[in-house]
């Protein structure tokens, strides 16, 4: 039984020699001719193929960080007080001249405040009012700045359902301003206002009056709420038509 199972042992290491090496370099070199002859007797090698599975993976750019500084600057946080100092009530605004003039949501603005406290990076300023409009729910705050950052404007027709955009806004965070940002997309685009999907709840009390801004940072509108906890962007045409309204009336 030993020598048996040498003799399988010796014949099977012969089998492999004589299949992986001697024969192929016989057919190579064609040994007297007999290559053709050679090939049948050759047993083809077991083959083990490795495929690289390829994976494509798509990855967002990720430009939203380069939009925040550029337009957080034009981003304001104004606080209202009565005459006795106490909170009233505050929202975001944007700034739309150079020399002072600030838009906001009019329904944050107090009957009977006192004093306007304004933020604007870097800076903390007095504001008051400088005019209003009811129908489109707006007001101008005047501040004694002739250095404010403003925003170039996107192009409205351009605009797109699905379209992504970014909401920059400010709020007071253990007495310190802090800016946060919320990107959405446009889900409906009804009469002049465009609908967005932020979640009911979600910064509410405090996204009122921020910028929405285009992938280039150019200014769309402004975040307003309506009646019933929807939350729309009012076209920058809205904000516009009330500062020319205002410098037409304005004593010169």
């Amino acid at each position: 039984m030993k020598r048996l199972i040498f003799i399988l042992i010796i014949g099977g290491i012969g089998g492999v020699l004589l299949n992986n090496l001697v024969l192929p370099v016989l057919i190579e070199i064609n040994f007297l001719g007999s290559a053709n002859l050679l090939k049948f007797l050759v047993k083809p090698q077991a083959e083990i193929m490795i495929r690289e599975t390829e994976r494509v993976v798509t990855v967002e750019p990720d430009f939203w960080k380069e939009v925040v500084p550029k337009v957080e600057r034009s981003t304001i946080f104004v606080q209202y007080f009565s005459s006795a100092g106490t909170l009233i009530s505050q929202s975001n605004g944007i700034t739309l001249t150079n020399d002072g003039l600030i838009v906001v949501p009019l329904n944050t603005v107090p009957k009977n405040f006192s004093t306007a406290q304004i933020f604007i990076t870097g800076k903390i300023l007095k504001g008051s009012l400088a005019t209003i409009d009811s129908a489109s729910n707006l007001a101008l705050i005047k501040v004694d700045d002739s250095s404010l950052p403003i925003l170039d404007f996107v192009d409205l027709n351009g605009l797109l359902l699905g379209q992504h955009i970014l909401i920059i806004g400010k709020k007071i965070d253990v007495s310190e301003v802090k800016t946060f940002a919320h990107t959405s997309l446009i889900t409906e685009i009804t009469g002049q206002v465009f609908f967005i999907d932020l979640e009911r709840g979600q910064q509410r009390g405090q996204i009122s009056g921020a910028p929405a801004v285009d992938s280039k940072g150019k200014l769309i509108g402004m975040i307003q709420i309506d009646s019933s906890g929807q939350v729309f962007i009012m076209p920058y045409n809205f904000l516009k038509d009330l500062l020319e309204k205002y410098l037409s009336q304005a004593p010169s």
